[in-house]
């Protein structure tokens, strides 16, 4: 280096110019190496730059192909995902917050039964789902919807359609985050269908439930390789058991034979679907009777299975044994009764017979027991046919019949008395069939006629004796009454007594035997004023017995209503004389309070009570019975008290009986009566005329001379002018149209009665009163004269204000 620096040194020293020039050209040189290099360069960058140009372009050209593919395909694959969802009738939606605003999907706007604006937002989101879903699920959107809520959700609910109906919707969600915050996307779809598949599923599993509960049933299905069983009902029923268990093995611990167990494995492999079995019960304390059913084979997952039920038909069983029990007892009944039994298909009218319902219809002996029923109805009385035919139509349509008589013709030709009662039901194949079951009350019905006919021997018996004895007894007394016998002491008032008691007790006999015969006739009056004048009728008895008497009613008891003031005071009479004679008392309370029941009706209660010694338990039961005299040496006929209760049932009360407070008896009398609204005025009333019958011709016919007199005077002593006949064909002939205002006639009378009397007096166009007089308090007689047109009748001796108050009514009684 230092030589050639010492060289050049050199030449620039003596060569200055030709070293510049040299230069000169090699800086020339060089620049244009440098220039050409500079171009070759520049045109090598320039190649270069076109390349990375190109394939810049290139480059740029592919990604915007693969960006247009890619949004092409999400285009397509959005598209796709909505025609999938729409079609699965699944609607989309996203929800902000921010805004309160929710797009939806046409479906999702349908499912939601809403609106939206041309760009598919639905605005005030809170207050749609306020307005139309229903409050007890809106509590449950609100916080699902929350944006503060990351997780997914699931919700189902209800909302309000606008037609009214409530539709069952399903929602699935998430939020998102987005350039405008955080909103929530999801899925709807419609699923009240299945809302409702569901909750009639839900209803009959509940049912399935309650009547397995009910019925003691537990289903199983059973695995038929092991013999595992599983309870499908959860521990209800028979066994109670909540699990899977080796149903053979489980049951082997039951008391049940190994034949038993065997068939039961039988029925497991399918060989027979119904066993029945017994055993003594889980804990040992009970026998039972169980029952299993199966159904057929099916397969799951490789394995074969059956379903079981089992059933406890203890209950079942026992109702058979009792209903075999029943059914034995029934026949041994109608054996011991003499019933035979008859079983009618009522369509067919074939007819099953028992041996004894043959033996009493005499049909003779049947081809399997069965007959026809138009054979029997051959039998039939012509008499009672339709009526029979009638009661058959009757249990035909499902109307039983009881205690029906009627005859049948025998092979004899005779007629026996039958009774039948009979039903209709359904056996346990639903086939209608008539059961009915006959006695023979032959026998019976004709002991009833000799002992009917034996009542009308006697009855008229009684009639004749009751004449017989009336008579003379009413005209005696008329005839003591007329003298003033009554008034004389000391024995009058005995005299009369006497006499009163055995008119009484022929009255009794007539309440006794025929009480059909006693009327009711209501008038008005006050209970107080009655029940006041009884107990004042009966002083003389209380104090001939040293008895205090007591009476005590309250205001209403003075209301006039319409009694049967002559059943009253008879009732009252002999509770208080019943008392005052067999009681051996010192007091008796007369008690009556009236109550009024709105209805232009009183309550009354009347009773009579003592201190004496009262009814014993033992005769309590039979203490209205007739004849019944109850622990007393007193005399009687033992039929006040009988008499005493027709009579309160005749004014449709009940008289009862209890001991009284102070230890002795107490009847008491209850009904109600009707208040008086048409009362007579006191000018109008007999007691206010001093000669009600002045001016009044009276026809009297009466076949006894003595009672012919004293009638006659009492009629003369009222105003009456009277023509007196001895019987009823010389009441006839001296009988003139227009002439008598009345006729009173005796019943029984010679050459023409009472009945014939009045019915000739009606032929020739009398229309005046008749009143009929008869000493027979017992018989039929009042009836029939009734009925042969007398307006009433009287008993002997005659009631002259009863008289005068019957003839003097504007109508016919």
């Amino acid at each position: 280096e230092a030589e050639i620096y010492n060289q050049q040194k050199t030449l620039w020293d003596t060569h200055p110019n030709l070293i510049l020039g040299a230069a000169a050209v090699l800086l020339l040189a060089m620049g244009a190496v440098v220039f050409m290099a500079l171009i070759l360069r520049s045109r090598q960058a320039l190649l270069r730059l076109s390349e990375l140009q190109n394939e810049t372009a290139q480059k740029l050209k592919r990604e915007a192909d693969e960006r247009l593919a890619a949004e092409l395909a999400h285009t397509d694959a959005e598209h796709l995902a909505q025609l999938a969802l729409e079609s699965a009738n699944i609607g989309t939606f996203r929800y902000n917050p921010q805004t309160d605003s929710m797009w939806l999907s046409t479906t999702a706007s349908r499912i939601l039964d809403t609106a939206t604006d041309e760009n598919g937002l639905l605005h005030s989101v809170q207050e749609y789902f306020q307005a139309r879903i229903v409050e007890s699920d809106f509590q449950n959107i609100k916080q699902g919807y929350d944006p503060l809520n990351k997780d997914k959700v699931s919700l189902t609910f209800r909302i309000a359609t606008s037609d009214g109906e409530i539709r069952w919707v399903h929602s699935i969600s998430e939020n998102r985050v987005q350039n405008a915050g955080v909103v929530r996307v999801g899925v709807l779809r419609d699923v009240t269908e299945e809302q409702t598949l569901t909750d009639k599923l839900m209803r009959a599993q509940e049912r399935m439930t309650l009547a397995l509960d009910a019925s003691h049933i537990e289903l199983f299905e059973i695995e038929v390789e092991s013999g595992e069983a599983l309870p499908l009902t959860q521990g209800r029923g028979t066994f109670q058991l909540g699990q899977k268990f080796d149903l053979v093995q489980g049951l082997t611990n039951l008391s049940m034979p190994r034949s038993t167990r065997e068939e039961l494995a039988n029925v497991i492999r399918q060989e027979q679907r119904q066993f029945e079995f017994a055993d003594t019960g889980f804990d040992g304390t009970k026998h039972r009777w169980l029952q299993l059913k199966t159904g057929r084979f099916y397969e799951r997952d490789g394995k074969q299975y059956i379903t079981a039920v089992y059933s406890d038909i203890t209950s079942i069983r026992q109702h058979q044994y009792l209903v075999e029990q029943r059914a034995k007892e029934s026949k041994l009944a109608l054996a011991a009764s003499g019933a035979g039994m008859v079983r009618i298909n009522p369509h067919t009218g074939q007819t099953w017979m028992s041996t004894r319902a043959q033996e009493i219809w005499d049909t003779g002996p049947l081809v399997g027991d069965i007959t026809s029923l138009l054979k029997l109805a051959e039998q039939h009385h012509p008499e009672d046919d339709e009526r029979v035919r009638q009661q058959f139509r009757q249990l035909q349509s499902g109307t039983a019949i009881e205690h029906q008589e009627y005859r049948i013709r025998l092979s004899s030709g005779a007629y026996r008395w039958i009774k039948a009662a009979g039903v209709m039901h359904h056996d346990a194949a639903g086939t209608a069939q008539i059961v009915a079951v006959f006695f023979d009350i032959d026998a019976e019905k004709q002991q009833l006629a000799e002992t009917e006919e034996a009542r009308d021997r006697q009855t008229r018996l009684f009639a004749i004796i009751g004449h017989e004895l009336r008579t003379p007894i009413a005209t005696l007394q008329m005839m003591l009454e007329e003298q003033g016998v009554y008034a004389m002491e000391p024995f009058g008032a005995q005299t009369r007594d006497t006499m009163q008691h055995t008119l009484s007790v022929l009255d009794d006999l007539r309440s006794v035997t025929q009480p059909q015969n006693s009327k009711r006739s209501d008038s008005p009056a006050s209970p107080y004023d009655q029940l006041e004048q009884t107990l004042g009728s009966l002083s003389a008895l209380l104090q001939e017995r040293a008895i205090r008497p007591h009476f005590f009613t309250n205001p209403q008891a003075q209301t006039l209503c319409m009694l049967d003031r002559q059943s009253l005071r008879q009732m009252v009479t002999n509770l208080i004389k019943n008392a005052a004679i067999h009681s051996g008392a010192s007091d008796i309370w007369l008690t009556a309070e009236a109550q009024p029941l709105g209805d232009e009706r009183i309550n009354l209660s009347v009773s009579i009570s003592d201190n004496g010694k009262g009814i014993p338990a033992d005769q309590i039961e039979s203490l209205f019975q007739p004849f019944s005299r109850g622990d007393t040496s007193a005399d009687g006929t033992g039929l006040g008290l009988h008499i005493c209760r027709d009579l309160a049932q005749r004014m449709g009360g009940t008289l009862t009986y209890e001991r009284s407070a102070q230890g002795g008896a107490k009847f008491v009398f209850n009904s109600s009566f009707k208040l008086a609204t048409d009362v007579p005025s006191p000018s109008q009333s007999e007691e206010a005329q001093i000669a009600p019958l002045a001016g009044k011709r009276v026809l009297y016919a009466e076949d006894q001379k003595t009672l012919q007199l004293l009638t006659a005077t009492l009629l003369k002593k009222q105003g009456a002018e009277v023509v007196v006949a001895s019987d009823g064909a010389e009441a006839l002939e001296l009988y003139q149209p227009d002439q008598f205002d009345f006729v009173l006639t005796d019943i029984m009378m010679p050459n023409m009665d009472g009945y014939g009397l009045t019915t000739a007096l009606r032929e020739r166009g009398y229309t005046g009163k008749i009143v009929g007089l008869t000493a027979a308090t017992i018989g039929l007689e009042t009836d029939q004269l009734i009925t042969a047109g007398a307006d009433a009748t009287l008993s002997k001796p005659v009631d002259i204000k009863k008289f005068c108050s019957l003839v003097l009514a504007q109508e016919r009684v």
